[in-house]
């Protein structure tokens, strides 16, 4: 949507959140209630979002009219708020003890014309499977690592197996079911081969996504 942004981004990479997420919406963008007002060229974005992590660059889902609205927006500016949500299982502290919380945030902002995008509710809906679908893949390929770093991975044909699915499937646009699974079984060796107390108390919640990418 902004290739000159994506250059930039491959240059010099920035956490960036995908904020979508908000109190009732109960995961379907018909129930967002975030808006993109458009009145004699000028563009503002009323907003708020129930779930953020912590990142320098921010895109923010929205309606507008009977579209939906991408708005890309610098995290941390002028005119939002942020408040923690306040969870120690979604807070996390880097090696080098930078701190990574979850945030609640809102704002109303004037935004330049090129910095938002409109997506029709019809397109949304083919590529929203992908996102959470990412995500999950994502933990799986973090599961690997903790894996490795308690010396539990070793040269097993089962998770080698399994880590190929997932990121050959990650290589491509998008991601199919299989990779889903293999990222389930992944998951489900995590909490087998690493005793409970040894994980960040994030890691129940990825048993309970896992629930429901599976249905």
């Amino acid at each position: 949507l902004w290739p000159a942004r994506y250059n930039d981004l491959l240059q010099k990479p920035q956490r960036m959140s995908f904020a979508i997420a908000e109190t009732g919406w109960r995961g379907k963008a018909a129930n967002i209630q975030s808006i993109l007002k458009l009145d004699e060229g000028r563009a503002v974005v009323e907003f708020s979002k129930s779930y953020v992590i912590d990142c320098e660059a921010l895109l923010v889902a929205v309606k507008c009219d009977d579209d939906l609205a991408l708005v890309n927006l610098t995290a941390h500016a002028a005119g939002q708020t942020w408040q923690s949500r306040n969870e120690n299982d979604i807070c996390f502290t880097t090696s080098k003890g930078q701190v990574i919380d979850h945030f609640k945030v809102s704002g109303s902002i004037i935004i330049p014309g090129g910095e938002y995008q409109l997506v029709k509710p019809r397109d949304y809906a083919r590529l929203a499977i992908q996102i959470p679908r990412r995500e999950f893949t994502g933990l799986a390929a973090m599961a690997l690592g903790i894996m490795k770093f308690h010396g539990v991975y070793g040269e097993d044909e089962l998770l080698a197996s399994l880590r190929e699915t997932i990121f050959s499937s990650r290589k491509e646009s998008k991601i199919q079911k299989n990779a889903v699974v293999a990222a389930a079984a992944i998951i489900d060796e995590l909490f087998k081969r690493v005793a409970a107390e040894k994980l960040h108390p994030f890691w129940p919640r990825a048993l309970k996504m896992k629930q429901m990418m599976s249905k």
